[in-house]
């Protein structure tokens, strides 16, 4: 054993020090291709470190990120190195899954679906493939089935080295941009998939347990990318998802093979109150908390209206509008947020200069088009005397000068 800190080599590490370690020979798996590095425990008669992580600088030298737990660690010392079992379990289903996952590809998408980049962690798996286009449902569906079903078939899943040509001869995919040696290492699964590969795997496709695709989207142009579980992940995944689905059976008292149905009818209902509503609110805005008719022929309704929902709002201030005629500038505040809205039919003033204007007299801002603005005020509280603003007329003289779309 050999121990380094800091880039200099050291005879001894205590507790708490952390350190790089390299053993003479080594169970543990390098970061590399994509695939996380393993971690686990270092143990000497001494003392013992956790690994933290495994990196290989340079070809043939396996560098572990230790920190010294217990006693202390000297150099040419024997130790016992660790795996940490179940975590290097994860991420062999989620290595193994990504080769099944490319074929699967290949197969519903076509050939061109090439390898353009991986993650293998231990809690998910990301693949990036070439494909101009985004995924259709019914294709991520069969893409998720063929990987599953390999699963079920429980394939035996073997790595044998040989030379690049016999891989080459065999249909062994590789990397596209990778180098390779003369000897490289074959991953094959059963008569599904064979890759070049240097990572960790299953020895079956049945330890993988259910593969489960959580995310697809792009990433640039051209290249895809699909993100997706494996065996205990897949499985927290589907009973997350199960106890949604039952609390949703439960809350809305139906079967889950009734519950789009259900949803459905529902949005419809909300839908036809939102109609009933939008109807009443009109209604209620014949008539305005303030009115002016000026001589020049314009009309001014203002309110101050308890709701706070931007689109009551909009309705009520259509209402107004709709009321007086033509020539209507409508102003609808709300006194439990301060939002405000404004409507203009007359077209010589712009509605968005003039709530941007209104609310900056009150603290607030805002902005809009011609017909329409919304803006706001920091204390709801002022919203009574915005109100009053609009049918007072030194003040409405103020606001349409700097709301003239002449301006």
């Amino acid at each position: 054993m050999a121990l380094f800190a800091g880039g200099e080599a050291i005879s001894q590490a205590d507790a708490g020090a952390e350190v790089e370690v390299i053993l003479d020979r080594t169970p543990f798996y390098a970061e590399s291709g994509g695939q996380v590095g393993d971690t686990g425990l270092v143990r000497a008669a001494t003392g013992a470190a956790e690994v933290l992580e495994t990196h290989r600088p340079v070809s043939g030298v396996i560098v572990h990120r230790c920190r010294v737990t217990t006693g202390r660690l000297r150099v040419g010392q024997p130790v016992r190195a660790e795996i940490d079992s179940p975590r290097r379990w994860d991420i062999m289903r989620n290595h193994t899954a990504t080769h099944l996952l490319h074929q699967a590809l290949r197969e519903v998408v076509g050939e061109h679906a090439r390898q353009a980049g991986s993650l293998v962690a231990v809690d998910r798996l990301r693949f990036d493939f070439v494909h101009l286009a985004a995924l259709t449902p019914q294709q991520r569906d069969a893409v998720e089935r063929r990987v599953n079903e390999q699963i079920l078939a429980d394939l035996p899943v073997r790595a044998r080295w040989m030379s690049y040509a016999e891989a080459t001869r065999l249909g062994a995919m590789a990397l596209f941009g990778e180098k390779y040696g003369d000897r490289v290492r074959v991953i094959s699964i059963g008569g599904y998939s064979r890759e070049l590969c240097g990572g960790t795997h299953l020895s079956r496709t049945g330890q993988m347990g259910l593969f489960k695709i959580t995310a697809e989207g792009g990433v640039a142009a051209g290249v895809r990318r699909i993100e997706a579980v494996t065996g205990r992940g897949a499985y927290e995944l589907v009973s997350k998802h199960a106890s949604i689905l039952d609390a949703l059976s439960k809350e809305l008292n139906a079967e889950p093979e009734a519950l789009l149905g259900r949803i459905k009818r529902l949005e419809d209902r909300v839908a036809e109150l939102e109609r009933q509503l939008r109807t009443q609110l009109r209604d209620r805005a014949v008539d305005a908390d303030h009115t002016l008719d000026r001589e020049d022929g314009l009309k001014v309704r203002s309110s101050m209206v308890a709701f706070s929902d931007p689109g009551q709002l909009r309705t009520f201030a259509d209402g107004l509008r709709r009321a007086a005629g033509d020539r209507v500038l409508a102003v609808v505040g709300s006194e439990s947020t301060g939002q405000v809205v404004v409507l203009s039919s007359d077209p010589a003033i712009h509605a968005g200069r003039f709530v941007e204007a209104l609310t900056k007299r009150h603290g607030g801002g805002g902005g809009g088009h011609d017909k329409m603005g919304q803006g706001g005020v920091k204390d709801p509280s002022v919203v009574r005397a915005l109100v009053k603003d609009v049918v007072t007329a030194s003040v409405l003289d103020d606001l349409i000068t700097a709301a003239r779309k002449s301006a």
